[in-house]
């Protein structure tokens, strides 16, 4: 048995610079003694699992050779659980078919996985790569999130957790290899991949790309750090907010070397690697469209045998979910020189459910992840991870460089606040003035993040659901309208350069309607959508509304306005496009519409002490229209009020489903829309109040029938 003896460790990037290997990182004065060094463990591991003694293997595993710290203790800590990465993979590995699990159930996946390749006589060395893709992998991740959740309150540790965050990706790193660890198997990823760096000096050792990106990102961190030993925000100083940036950028690097190795594993049909490198990366893709998750879990994560005829499109799957990891396809490289092609990044301008927009709004219709992410992470209770996503971005990139203004997304806490929000007339001033708050929906779920106010006293679901629902349909739907009327006041304008934006405008409104996972077919993609799209799609089928194709007749037609928008630009017809705006923001809403519908009949039968989710998420459907209906009819929005608002000891839906019906009469009839359109559900019906109406005027006559039909492969929309 080998000696336990500390070593000292000199900060990584000191290492690489004196080493030969990377010329040009930034070095800085620190250092740290470390006593764990888990990457001589993982070399001694290997070694007898070489030599064909799993027993003694096992031994180093379970109990240490040379660091402080025995590999198993790295498996099975539980120090992530409050780990974005370690939360996403265990909401990915759950069992979707049984409700209010416990997500941590499935921590121990990677001792788990490792102990039974190490009991595996057939699986050579492949425990190994399991301990560094699977614990090592999360290890580093953890440190580096501890960087992030302290600075901004102390200057203690930072420095040393980012040290140790590099001293465990790169291993014991020496000038005559490149170890043992994550830094290594990223090399060899990348070498396979063509991902190389190679120096002007033909005497350098070539580092992959992705291995220099992290050094650059890592000294970047140092750098801001340095300054007090905190990421505080000051004026001029946006701290938090880049550091925040940093850090997912660097934990987007890290998950490319696992998609190559996944993708290799395939190529090659090696089966073991197969599971071994799908468990470290397939539970990361939940947190996208959720029926490519689906598929590749059933088929890589369930699957007891691996049909290798679905090989192609398994391979086809994971290369369109690296835009939603957050890289590229470059970033992956083409495997051995072509012996697997490399894939092609979608392409600008890319359609959404069958809308083709004439400017890149790639970006701004990926904002749908982030409300997807923090609905995932409220449910793991990581409400402090997940109001970042909504303080701060995460998927929806404005621009992203290495220098000065680092990183910049799109965020829904802006969407939520943006003084432009006033262009939407009238309804943005209905809805301050109801609620008082200029701010209203950024009050309510920032409440709900930090559980205050009205939801001191609430359940976590009562709290999730508020949020995401409130994103959805309020944040959302008043900023897409801030872009189309945006674009008919840029239609109006003398201005060049406004004309030149108005199509851009109208576009990122679409993006904002419709939403980045809904795909690029027509009809979008079934259950993957969050956004408006995705509800008039869902509600369809409830209300007998969908057209022959299965989807949403609204959402055709809607579909129908953008493109007759784009038209009355060409001119432009600036009268004919402020019609066509008026339209869609009107016609959008007829999903919510039947949505409050739907949940008055849902709940009618509930006590009025019961505590059923499906009331708070009738309330916030609710709140998504009652200014409107109010100031149509205070009759009516009282109506709304007592049967579709909790209150303590009120019964809900106490007039019915029928009257809340009626209650919405008044602004389906206003806004032109044929009471036809919103259907019927379970015999409740806004039409049966037809016969009650004032006979208010109709401000547009555009729904009686959509026909839709196929002629020579063009969709042809007929409005009567």
């Amino acid at each position: 048995m080998r000696m336990k003896k500390p070593m000292r460790f000199i900060s990584p990037a000191f290492i690489l610079l004196n080493g030969g290997f990377f010329p040009i990182v930034q070095s800085f004065v620190a250092t740290i003694t470390m006593d764990t060094d888990v990457s001589l463990d993982i070399r001694d591991m290997k070694e007898e699992l070489l030599r064909g003694n799993r027993a003694e293997a096992l031994r180093i595993y379970t109990e240490g050779e040379r660091s402080h710290e025995s590999l198993e203790s790295l498996s099975l800590q539980h120090d992530f659980s409050n780990l974005p990465p370690f939360l996403i993979h265990l909401y990915g590995l759950r069992n979707p078919n049984i409700e209010s699990q416990d997500y941590f159930a499935y921590e121990h996946y990677a001792h788990d996985h490792i102990l039974a390749l190490l009991n595996d006589k057939k699986s050579g060395t492949l425990a190994v790569d399991a301990i560094i893709v699977l614990s090592l992998w999360m290890r580093a991740s953890y440190f580096l999130w501890e960087v992030l959740e302290n600075c901004r309150y102390t200057s203690v540790d930072n420095l040393k957790n980012m040290e140790r965050f590099m001293v465990t990706w790169l291993g014991s790193l020496h000038t005559s290899d490149k170890g043992n660890g994550l830094f290594a198997m990223t090399e060899r990823a990348s070498d396979m991949f063509g991902r190389m760096h190679r120096t002007a000096n033909n005497h350098a050792i070539p580092i992959s790309e992705v291995n220099i990106d992290l050094l650059k990102l890592h000294n970047g961190v140092v750098t801001l750090l340095e300054f007090d030993g905190t990421c505080r925000s000051f004026s001029g100083r946006p701290g938090f907010e880049n550091m925040y940036h940093m850090v997912l950028q660097i934990q987007t690097k890290m998950t490319v070397p696992l998609m190559q190795m996944l993708i290799s594993s395939l190529v090659e049909e090696d089966l073991p690697s197969i599971k071994l490198y799908a468990l470290a990366i397939v539970p990361q893709i939940s947190q996208c469209q959720y029926s490519k998750f689906e598929y590749l879990r059933d088929n890589l994560l369930n699957a007891k045998t691996l049909d290798k005829s679905e090989f192609g499109k398994i391979i086809a799957v994971l290369q369109s979910s690296i835009d939603c990891l957050g890289f590229k396809c470059e970033d992956v490289g083409t495997y051995k020189s072509g012996v697997l092609p490399q894939c092609v990044d979608v392409p600008p301008p890319f359609p959404l459910a069958g809308y083709h927009p004439s400017a890149n709004v790639h970006q701004n219709g990926k904002i749908d992840l982030d409300i997807l992410q923090i609905k995932i992470l409220s449910e793991m209770q990581a409400w402090d991870h997940a109001n970042l996503i909504y303080a701060y971005g995460k998927n929806s990139f404005i621009t992203t460089s290495f220098t000065g203004d680092a990183f910049r997304y799109h965020t829904l806490k802006s969407m939520a606040k943006t003084k432009t929000r006033s262009m939407v007339t009238p309804f943005y001033q209905e809805f301050s003035t109801f609620y008082n708050d200029p701010h209203y929906a950024d009050t309510i779920i920032t409440q709900a993040f930090s559980g205050t106010g009205q939801y001191t006293t609430v359940e976590a679901p009562v709290r999730i659901q508020t949020i995401v629902l409130t994103l959805q349909y309020q944040v959302q739907y008043m900023y897409a309208m801030t872009y189309l009327e945006g674009s008919v006041g840029d239609c109006y304008s003398q201005d060049p350069a406004r004309r030149r934006s108005m199509i851009q405008s109208w576009d990122i409104s679409a993006a904002y309607l419709i939403g980045s996972l809904e795909g690029e077919k027509l009809g979008g993609s079934p259950g993957d959508g969050m956004l408006l799209y995705q509800l008039s799609n869902t509600m369809c089928k409830e209300f007998g509304t969908c057209s022959g194709n299965g989807w949403s007749k609204v959402a055709t037609l809607y579909q129908y306005f953008l493109r007759n928008g784009k038209d009355e630009m060409a001119g432009p017809d600036c009268d004919s496009l402020a019609q066509t705006a008026d339209k869609i923001k009107h016609i959008v809403m007829v999903p919510v519409l039947q949505s409050i519908i739907w949940y008055a009949i849902r709940n009618q039968f509930q006590d009025k002490k019961s505590d059923a989710i499906a009331l708070v998420e009738g309330e916030v459907m609710t709140r998504a229209v009652l200014p409107i209906v109010n100031s149509y009819n205070s009759i009516s929005s009282d109506v709304l009020i007592r049967n579709m608002i909790m209150e303590p000891g009120q019964k809900p839906v106490q007039d019915g489903p029928q009257e809340v019906a009626n209650a919405l009469y008044d602004i389906v009839d206003d806004f032109g829309i044929k009471c036809d359109a919103i259907g019927t559900y379970d015999g409740i019906s806004v039409c049966k109040s037809e016969s009650k109406s004032s006979g208010l005027s109709h401000t547009m006559n555009i729904f009686v029938v959509i026909a839709v039909a196929f002629i020579s492969g063009l969709l042809s929309i007929i409005i009567l």
